[in-house]
């Protein structure tokens, strides 16, 4: 009996995650199973990016996972990463909210739309966890912990058609590869395309799941130029005040290690729906506007030693009234498509521990629909 082919398409966490639980589940039974995961651009991880740049550790995605939903620190555990989660500091475990120019301890007025699903977490910093180098760490690890996994970076999938067994034709390259089941960990409206031959019924409400945008400014000050103390681990903005952002994390209180003992690095949140055109500014356009407001916010004074700019275009998806109806009739439609899975923060939550959840459980019903198919008749959730 020849092996089953699984093919994953998307490196980022949730990819990542599907492909290393196969790899965990195909252990011990040689020959079972060949998986391949394919990342379009040169890099794995997706959202998640950390650098090194001046003594500066720049997050420009997540910084953190909440530690109360446990599938990324489990994940972490079965990585050998135990010893390198980090909590975030103890005495500082608070957040503001911007009022005016100033910045107040009593956020009870804010409602869950005023932050724009602010991806830094919120105000629950107390259960906040992150990695000592940064959250490059857990993408360096599962690239490393599934030898069993074909990975191919710079390998964008252009379609997946259905024939007698699923296709994954890849772009420019003149390429296709057969699959048994595949598992696409993309955003929506780009799983929507690679399946609007293969599977078009699901173009519709793949597209109907609104992403907004978002730009993540990382800007560092010397101490002695910013004003606030700093004694919490950063702000939200309500939309009633019609600012230029949406809120800052303040990373070097947050987290340790994150910025030269002499400097503070602070991370600016810029788009989302009600500033939508701002994610557009040019480099200096934007370094300008985010500087100029936390002048205004934390009493800057002094030019920034180091500015660093990442764009998520249409990468923030927005759970709207009607979402989970929404995800229901994808599961029904994609239930029409044996060997079809979804997985993403598309669907069910948008955090890592949420990805990493959705996308365990996808692998495990892959190789569970594959081992017993006639199991798999009408049960297919994303």
């Amino acid at each position: 009996m020849s092996p089953k082919e699984f093919v994953v398409v998307g490196g980022g966490i949730s990819g990542l995650a599907a492909a290393h639980r196969l790899a965990e589940l195909s252990r011990g039974k040689r020959g079972s199973c060949r998986i391949t995961l394919l990342e379009a651009s040169p890099r794995f991880g997706g959202l998640i990016e950390t650098r090194m740049e001046a003594g500066f550790l720049l997050e420009s995605g997540p910084d953190s996972f909440l530690c109360e939903n446990p599938w990324a620190l489990d994940l972490c555990r079965r990585l050998g990463l135990e010893e390198e989660v980090i909590q975030t500091h103890e005495k500082l475990r608070r957040s503001f909210v911007v009022h005016g120019d100033s910045l107040s301890l009593k956020p009870a007025a804010l409602q869950p739309g005023d932050i724009e699903r602010w991806y830094a977490g919120g105000s629950r910093y107390g259960h906040m966890l992150s990695l000592k180098r940064g959250l490059r760490q857990l993408v360096e690890a599962l690239v490393q912990k599934m030898p069993e996994v074909t990975l191919r970076r710079s390998s964008p999938v252009s379609r997946i058609e259905r024939r007698e067994r699923w296709v994954i034709v890849l772009h420019n390259r003149g390429e296709s590869l057969p699959a048994d089941a595949v598992c696409i960990a993309l955003p929506a409206a780009k799983a929507a395309i690679v399946l609007s031959s293969g599977a078009p019924e699901l173009n519709k409400e793949l597209n109907a799941i609104p992403h907004e945008s978002v730009a993540t400014v990382n800007v560092a000050f010397r101490k002695g130029d910013v004003a606030h103390p700093l004694d919490g681990f950063g702000f939200v903005v309500p939309a009633i005040e019609r600012r230029r952002i949406l809120g800052a994390t303040f990373s070097s209180v947050k987290f340790p290690d994150r910025a030269p003992e002499a400097a503070v690095l602070i991370r600016a949140f810029v788009g989302g729906a009600f500033h939508r055109e701002l994610v557009d500014l040019d480099d200096a356009a934007m370094k300008q506007m985010v500087v100029e407001e936390l002048r205004r916010m934390l009493g800057v004074h002094g030019e920034p030693i180091l500015v660093s700019i990442r764009r998520h275009p249409q990468a923030m998806p927005q759970y709207e009234l009607g979402h989970l109806a929404r995800v229901a009739a994808i599961e029904e439609q994609a239930a029409r498509y044996p060997g079809l899975y979804l997985t993403g923060n598309a669907y069910r939550g948008v955090g890592i521990p949420d990805c990493i959840h959705q996308a365990e459980m996808v692998a495990e019903r892959m190789v569970e629909n594959h081992r017993h198919p006639e199991r798999s008749e009408g049960s297919h959730e994303v």
